[in-house]
């Protein structure tokens, strides 16, 4: 039902217009299927909706056909767009996938049996949406998510529970990023931070990309092998190292986290300050510094 604000003309071409009642100062106008009137005055009042609306003429037929028109277009539209397509989220080491449907909501992943259950209505956070049940418990924080292994960067960042184990990934809808070139890497770097931990100010670990090749101090040993950089991923060869005693602790704490990155493949991403960042499994990565403005 739909409330029109009404002039005294409209309330007499409302008591001459069988299919309008009126109510306080609106037009109450019924929907096809109702067979009660809804009372618009504590409800509906359309802001568009102006003063001496003309109602009772061909003109006022047309304006009322188009108010109902509106009001359908908007109770459709106010619709959450999660209750009318598929929300999925995923996740890696371990891999795991969830789809939040209309009527059911499913968790998979390998080696584990597929956790099914009736989609609980969903509940509009602060951050993002959630969903609860006995089983499965889903928690969306709107803040971009990349998954480390693909081009793919993800509105939302997921937290999902199932029976008592918690899963972290990405989910909702995704942009693919155009790969970063090798040229982006040319040049020698230092090594700022350490799995996001600021290096130790005793030491100076560096890293040099040129030609195909990397080269470097952890921290205490010189180190040297090939590199390849393919969709916006590094993957190095087996690294060579010097053998040279470190004369402190943290010299070699430090070095064997270097190089313990440096080892696998790794997601290459740089930030406004022109850092780059080398992203290997979750919780490891090392943050680059030039060592000379680019």
């Amino acid at each position: 039902m739909l409330g029109i604000d009404a002039s005294k003309n409209n309330r007499e071409a409302g008591r001459r217009n069988p299919t309008l009642q009126l109510c306080r100062n609106f037009v109450a106008v019924p929907f096809p299927g109702y067979s009660n009137f809804l009372n618009p005055c504590e409800t509906i009042r359309p802001p568009c909706v102006q003063r001496e609306c003309p109602i009772g003429n061909a003109q006022g037929e047309f304006t009322m056909k188009k108010l109902i028109a509106a009001t359908l277009l908007l109770a459709s539209t106010a619709t959450p767009a999660l209750a009318q397509e598929s929300y999925r989220a995923s996740g890696t080491e371990p891999f795991w996938s969830l789809t939040v449907g209309a009527k059911t909501m499913k968790f998979e992943a390998p080696g584990q049996r597929t956790v099914e259950v009736a989609t609980p209505r969903v509940i509009h956070g602060f951050a993002g949406e959630i969903w609860q049940t006995r089983r499965i418990n889903v928690n969306t924080n709107h803040v971009r998510c990349t998954d480390g292994m693909s081009d793919r960067n993800y509105a939302d960042t997921v937290t999902v529970n199932v029976d008592g184990r918690t899963y972290k990934g990405c989910g909702g809808a995704f942009t693919v990023t155009t790969p970063p070139r090798a040229s982006m890497l040319d040049g020698e770097w230092r090594i700022e931070m350490i799995d996001g931990r600021p290096v130790s100010p005793q030491t100076t670990p560096t890293i040099t990309f040129r030609d195909g090749r990397m080269s470097g101090n952890s921290s205490c040993n010189r180190f040297n092998a090939t590199f390849r950089f393919e969709r916006g991923h590094l993957t190095a060869s087996p690294i060579a190292t010097t053998r040279m005693m470190c004369g402190l602790r943290v010299q070699n704490v430090q070095e064997n986290n270097i190089l313990k990155v440096l080892g696998q493949r790794m997601q290459v991403t740089s930030n406004r300050g022109g850092k780059l960042v080398l992203t290997g499994r979750p919780g490891q990565s090392l943050t680059l510094v030039p060592r000379r403005p680019r």
